[in-house]
């Protein structure tokens, strides 16, 4: 789902002023500024007011924050269990039961301006391609790389990609993707 103009959609907590853009400030009067109500592009609290309103929404839907990653969140119910990862003004939602996936996207879009853009197919630079087959098999017998890096806890730069020759045994694709990590 795609959040339409998502840092525009928080809430400022602290008093912010600016000054006017050009063509509305008077040429007597230079020193004139604005007072934000809501957030807007270009400010430093926007994403963070986002967030912030995204996350108390969730948590009225009895969401819960996972304690390894904080864009992550979980609702467990006797029956089923959703999931809602959130990128900037990006949101995936996924689980095992469609009508309740289907009853959290409704009440985002009564909240939020949101967009639906369908089932996953790319994501950060990942393709997601479904089959009916929970195993996935290459025919070229190249192995595939994934690293992530972090620095003092946060998620930095990651990276997956199919290596470009073919290894002659774990061990050496193991040391492949270990080289292309360090580089």
């Amino acid at each position: 789902m795609d959040v339409k103009n998502g840092f525009l959609q928080g809430t400022l907590e602290e008093e912010v002023y600016m000054t006017l853009p050009p063509g509305y400030g008077t040429t007597t009067n230079q020193s004139m500024v604005c007072k934000l109500e809501k957030a807007i592009y270009g400010l430093k609290q926007s994403l963070r007011a986002w967030y912030a309103k995204l996350i108390l929404f969730l948590l009225k839907l009895n969401f819960v924050k996972c304690a390894s990653d904080s864009s992550m969140f979980v609702r467990h119910t006797h029956s089923c269990t959703i999931i809602v990862l959130i990128y900037v003004n990006d949101i995936i939602i996924t689980g095992n039961n469609n009508e309740e996936i289907q009853e959290v996207k409704q009440k985002l879009k009564e909240e939020f301006d949101i967009k639906d853009l369908g089932q996953l197919s790319y994501f950060l630079g990942i393709e997601i391609a479904r089959s009916h087959k929970d195993w996935a098999r290459s025919c070229d017998r190249k192995s595939t790389s994934g690293f992530c890096t972090f620095v003092g806890g946060n998620l930095v730069t990651w990276k997956s990609k199919k290596q470009t020759v073919t290894a002659r045994s774990s061990a050496e694709a193991e040391y492949r993707a270990m080289a292309s990590t360090a580089s």
